[in-house]
């Protein structure tokens, strides 16, 4: 191995490091400043929630694999989420066998306060870098998203 791939590996690691790092920190700054935007605590409920609403007519098991939760916790959260009147079931028009989830007007409410806590709290981050700092970090997340975009579209074709 040489220099330039050795030190590529250790910035590859280092990234994926703090983004991990990253996205820890900011979910454990909204689960415990949740209440400072009058939402209940954060929970996999929420992150349920936020998928339903962000792609209406997902299938309980299309859930399950997006979200990382296993079958049995998305079978427990979406009946949850039912009971409180944020979600509702709908049959499948062409398979009456799959169960499609809609969020209800309440549930979207309450994901869009969701998401606006957490995009609350990551501005107060985002505020506090300079201006260089921000362009540049827009910048590599940007590149970063774009080097993603040719193997999502490999790999749907």
């Amino acid at each position: 191995m040489n220099v330039r791939s050795r030190t590529t590996h250790a910035r590859e690691e280092e990234v994926v490091a703090l983004l991990r790092e990253i996205h820890g920190l900011m979910k454990l700054e909204l689960r415990e400043r949740s209440g400072e935007f009058g939402l209940s605590p954060w929970s996999r409920k929420v992150v349920v929630l936020v998928r339903v609403t962000r792609e209406p007519g997902l299938t309980m098991n299309e859930l399950g694999r997006m979200a990382a939760i296993p079958k049995s916790q998305v079978s427990s959260l979406v009946a949850q989420l039912v009971r409180e009147g944020l979600l509702r079931k709908v049959p499948d028009r062409n398979d009456q066998r799959l169960v499609r989830l809609m969020p209800t007007a309440a549930g979207r409410r309450q994901a869009d306060r969701w998401r606006a806590a957490f995009r609350e709290l990551v501005g107060r981050r985002v505020r506090t870098l300079t201006d260089d700092e921000s362009a540049h970090l827009l910048d590599g997340l940007r590149a970063l998203r774009e080097a993603y975009v040719p193997a999502r579209a490999a790999r749907s074709a």
